[in-house]
């Protein structure tokens, strides 16, 4: 317990307002810091929001061009998740917000905080939707979601099955034909793949993306992490039929 948080802070008070005032002081000395500690928390509580709003801004701007078509996924998707009086609230504070000039690093920290690891697949799975919005996905976006996965410890082979959801692979194969790898890719598996590689993988994954695991996310990362949830699905289905 941290005596100092805010809930406690406004009890502290009262004592130097009991000694300097007897009841009248520490009654001021209570609502004043009540006052402040509700402005402190009002500041932080789309501290969430505003953090995921910059990671958004940092993929726009990887590849050098900021796209139209993806500045428009981020804000419908903003709207769509927390509606849009709150989205324009987190459109207006972000731009003087003390998290306006956090490093990929420092944003992970707070999004690490206040989303669980379960929720972090969605939260990925919105990052490539912004970059696949213009048709491909640049390398350079790609390495700036690589690395904030990194800062999260979020694995990498489920990072490339997120990415396959939203572009197909260019991996050509001997064995396979395009669209063949273009559903193990999908799953996070290459041409090496086996019956049994293709039951394994999709049992981690089906547990890992499936949309219940989502539970402190709002319904469009649910709707999207559910979408996704059925290519994985289509994916192990096309697979135990062709493969």
């Amino acid at each position: 317990m941290n005596i100092f948080d805010n809930q406690y802070l406004k009890w502290w008070a009262i004592l130097p307002g009991w000694i300097l005032g007897d009841v009248i002081g520490a009654a001021a000395a209570f609502f004043l810091v009540q006052e402040i500690t509700k402005g402190r928390t009002a500041k932080n509580d789309i501290d969430f929001e505003i953090a995921l709003l910059k990671v958004c801004t940092y993929v726009i701007l990887a590849d050098g061009v900021v796209e139209q078509r993806e500045r428009l996924t981020v804000r419908n998707h903003f709207k769509k998740s927390f509606g849009e009086r709150k989205s324009e609230r987190i459109f207006r504070e972000a731009k003087t917000s003390r998290l306006k000039d956090y490093s990929l690093r420092e944003l992970a920290i707070v999004i690490g905080n206040r989303a669980s690891s379960s929720s972090h697949y969605s939260i990925f799975q919105f990052l490539y939707k912004i970059a696949a919005s213009d048709g491909e996905i640049h390398s350079k976006e790609d390495s700036l979601i690589m690395e904030f996965s990194g800062y999260l410890g979020f694995n990498d082979s489920t990072l490339k099955a997120i990415r396959a959801q939203f572009i197909g692979t260019k991996e050509r194969s001997s064995r396979f034909d395009h669209i063949t790898m273009n559903h193990l890719s999908v799953l996070g598996l290459d041409d090496k793949a086996q019956i049994a590689d293709v039951k394994s993988a999709y049992r981690k994954l089906a547990k890992e993306f499936h949309p219940d695991m989502i539970i402190d996310m709002s319904p469009a990362f649910k709707e999207l992490a559910k979408e996704k949830y059925l290519d994985i699905q289509n994916s192990y289905e096309y697979l135990m039929k062709h493969l």
